[in-house]
């Protein structure tokens, strides 16, 4: 097997490095920000990944990715007392993925799953964070808060 073979099969073994020049937005940690984090992922995209080099899905998965993060971000994001801040969002592409971190300056814990709960209308974003995406990381920031980066391998071969 060559090493382009194995490395289309296996997800990346390192953490990945934002760019010094990436597509980089500063949302304001509002519920409408999940709306405007959709369409600037949207409007950046063509310009990252070609239409003939885009899989099917990539522009849809995207666009969730980007709204879910956020609204996390948003709703467990912040310092313990704090004020509403800003969401960074940042976009490239890097090493056969398309990558996206959104960061926020809460108590930099990891982000976990929960189990939806019918009776409530939350609880299913990272689920479907996991769902849609390649890879999902979660970095320190040096300050705090965390990123919470997403990664596309732009390479997958629809099913």
């Amino acid at each position: 097997m060559s090493a382009n073979a194995y490395h289309a099969q296996c997800p990346p073994p390192f953490t990945p490095v934002i760019p010094a020049v990436p597509h980089s937005w500063t949302l304001p940690a509002e519920d409408v920000s999940a709306g405007k984090a959709r369409r600037r992922v949207a409007a950046a995209l063509p310009q990252l990944v070609p239409w003939r080099q885009r899989r099917p899905d990539l522009g849809e998965g995207l666009a969730l990715v980007a709204s879910e993060l956020v609204t996390n971000a948003v709703r467990y994001g912040r310092q313990p007392g704090g004020e509403d801040g800003v969401v960074e969002m940042t976009l490239w592409r890097a090493d056969g993925y398309l990558w996206l971190a959104v960061a926020d300056a809460g108590d930099g814990k990891v982000p976990v799953g929960s189990c939806p709960r019918p009776e409530r209308g939350d609880g299913r974003g990272l689920l479907l964070v996991d769902a849609v995406c390649d890879v999902r990381v979660v970095l320190p920031r040096a300050v705090a808060g965390k990123s919470v980066v997403a990664g596309f391998w732009l390479h997958r071969v629809a099913a």
